[in-house]
């Protein structure tokens, strides 16, 4: 059954209301370009630096050195073509290292920054060329292309330390580590340090590239390297998972203090980054067996809200402990940022750094805007007035720009709706409303708001939708617009429930009776109302009158989280190849994951990567046989024609 509702909500007359359901209210930053980034060759008075050598790989045929042009042209993409023969008329590719480097140009210029597998096929592209080609790229000229192509692709779509280490190291060998220095497009600061306790002459650097005038960082990384007899320096491998910024959720790093914060007689590097976890995570990076390695006890993250106490600067502590204020995002309601907080102390003991909390120590939530208006809830389901009242009180007490204020303003906007204040919500609606519109999650919901006020059928709950179908976690729930609805009307056990629900404008789905043991017979009902639930109306015998309530869907609607048809790579396989080195490790996996679901077909993606790790383990007429396979299946994906690159007709 669907009818139609029509008119205003004034005060005191029963339309819905609802709870908002709360979210980080953001602006969603526009994408960074980087425009104008020249060819990085280094300066006369530079060392060419050479990349590191990865592992070896077997039966592959050793590169000629071959100059290529900084201006050989990319090559442009072409129609996708299945395989033009039989299976027994291909071999594998048998490849040079210009090959590889052209390849990887190849797929660095196809990057997009919202398609996950072109930045993947870099990712595995540029592994490839350093497993088969040890030191690759080799040429000069090549690692200037790749290096250029990389800073000239869409910011944080490529991990571009494989290329950028090598290069930067060759550079501090050739400019010494006295003080900080550019070479092409980075800058180097250089902070001395004693690492390794042989030379006590290493050193941290941090590595940043910026572009449009220092507006746009292409790429900024902290570095260990340390020194050798010979006085030559050596970036130490990464063994913890940070990588350079921006990449993934990455958004900043800073250099906090060079120092022996663990009084071990070594200087270690404490690193404060910003990413999409609550607080800043803390790093603590020292050399440990020739790597890089966070000391912060595995699986445990140090997250910052506020620091406490460290005294490394008193030589009298032998040990000196970390305090901070802990903080943690709250589960229950991630919409509203509200952070938890509690006082850990971090000590250093068997090589780690280990949290401890005092006795009874509890997390309790910070004194902020986001977590006020959460203990506050359901704001909407109280009378509009004293919902206005609190939201107003808050935003006076902790101000507009504070995480939360744009949700908090929108969550107003609609308070006011429901009051029949349409002026007021008209008017915070435009003042939150970024000029010249945009995407953001504001623009939305501010613009959907004008956009439902400016209908006038519209009632409260109408707007209310308009939200909820604006955009995710909007500022209106429509099932706590429905609650408190129900608080405002008697529905009759004496009168049909379906009548009386389309007597208030209710459009309804599906009904369907509900008998559970020990308790009274109630009716489910689902309304054609976006974003909302089941709702159950149970019989109340001594005032003849339904009470309703959210409920679970009844038998047989219930919502089925079907499995995924195919099988997706999983993380482990890039940590084993990309981190870890390790193919076999990868090759494992991806066949153990077949083994346990055998009646799931793989995607493109892993089918590649399988034919790829059995490519470099030297297994030669499996990967020829895999690789013509998903090309001859998915010749039309990006990961067939990159299979399909790997093989050449004989």
């Amino acid at each position: 059954m669907t009818v139609k509702r029509t008119g205003y909500l004034p005060i005191g007359m029963m339309i819905g209301i609802g709870i908002c359901l709360l979210v980080l209210a953001m602006m969603v930053p526009m994408p960074l370009s980087a425009q104008g980034i020249a060819t990085n060759t280094p300066p006369p008075d530079v060392a060419v630096p050479t990349a590191s050598a990865p592992m070896f790989v077997t039966n592959t045929p050793p590169s000629e050195p071959a100059f290529i042009s900084p201006n050989t042209p990319v090559p442009t993409a072409v129609i996708p073509q299945p395989p033009q023969a039989p299976l027994e008329n291909y071999a594998l590719q048998l490849w040079l290292e210009r090959d590889v480097v052209n390849l990887a140009l190849e797929q660095i210029a196809a990057l997009d920054s919202t398609d996950k597998d072109t930045q993947r096929a870099v990712q595995l592209t540029l592994y490839e060329l350093g497993r088969r080609f040890p030191g690759a790229p080799n040429n000069p000229a090549d690692l200037d292309r790749l290096i250029a192509a990389v800073l000239a692709a869409p910011i944080g779509t490529v991990d571009m330390r494989p290329l950028v280490h090598p290069y930067i190291e060759a550079a501090l060998n050739s400019n010494g580590a006295g003080s900080d220095f550019t070479v092409g497009n980075f800058n180097v600061i250089v902070t001395p340090a004693n690492l390794d306790s042989r030379s006590g002459q290493d050193v941290v650097l941090q590595i940043t590239a910026l572009a449009n005038g220092g507006a746009v960082v292409q790429y900024d990384e902290i570095v260990l390297a340390t020194r050798n007899d010979a006085g030559q320096f050596s970036i130490l491998p990464i063994a913890y998972e940070l990588p350079a910024v921006p990449f993934d959720s990455i958004r900043s790093v800073r250099l906090q203090r060079v120092a022996d914060v663990n009084r071990d007689g070594l200087d270690e590097a404490v690193l404060e980054v910003q990413d999409d976890g609550p607080g800043i995570r803390l790093y603590i990076v020292a050399d440990r067996n020739n790597q890089a390695t966070d000391l912060a006890m595995p699986s445990e993250e140090i997250r910052v809200g506020e620091f406490v106490d460290w005294p490394v600067a008193n030589p009298e502590i032998i040990n000196p402990e970390l305090s901070v204020i802990e903080v943690a995002r709250i589960s229950e309601s991630p919409d509203w940022p509200c952070l938890s907080q509690i006082p850990v102390t971090w000590t250093y003991a068997n090589n780690f750094y280990r949290p401890s909390t005092a006795l009874n120590a509890q997390l309790a939530n910070q004194d902020s805007l986001g977590c006020t208006l959460l203990e506050a809830e359901p704001i909407l389901a109280r009378e509009p007035d004293e919902a206005i009242d609190l939201i107003n009180s808050a935003l006076e007490q902790y101000g507009f720009d504070v995480a939360g204020g744009q949700r908090a303003l929108m969550v107003l906007a609609m308070a006011y709706t429901i009051n029949g204040q349409l002026d007021d919500a008209i008017a915070i609606a435009q003042s939150v409303a970024p000029v010249g519109g945009g995407d953001s999650w504001v623009a939305q919901q501010s613009q959907a708001l004008l956009n439902a006020i400016a209908v006038p059928s519209n009632t409260a709950l109408d707007i209310c939708e308009a939200l909820v179908a604006a955009s995710e976690a909007p500022a209106c729930d429509t099932d706590a617009v429905l609650a408190f609805y129900f608080t405002r009307i008697s529905l009759s056990t004496e009168q049909d429930l379906a009548t009386q629900l389309n007597a208030v404008n209710l459009p309804i789905v599906e009904m369907v009776p509900i008998t559970e043991l020990g308790r009274a017979n109630r009716l489910a009902v689902q309304f054609d109302i976006i974003g909302t639930s089941w709702w159950a109306f149970a019989p109340d015998a001594r005032s003849s009158t339904y009470s309703a309530e959210i409920a679970d869907p009844p038998a047989g609607f219930e919502i089925i989280q079907q499995q995924p048809s195919v099988l997706e790579v999983p993380d482990s396989v890039y940590q084993s190849l990309l981190v870890d080195n390790d193919p076999a490790n990868a090759l494992n996996i991806l066949d153990t994951l077949r083994a346990n679901n055998p009646n799931r077909e793989f995607t493109p993606e892993a089918l590649f990567i399988r034919a790829l790790c059995l490519d470099l383990l030297a297994d030669r007429d499996d990967a020829r046989i895999a690789y013509y396979d998903v090309w001859s299946r998915y010749h039309q994906s990006l990961w067939g024609q990159l299979a399909g690159k790997h093989l050449e007709l004989r």
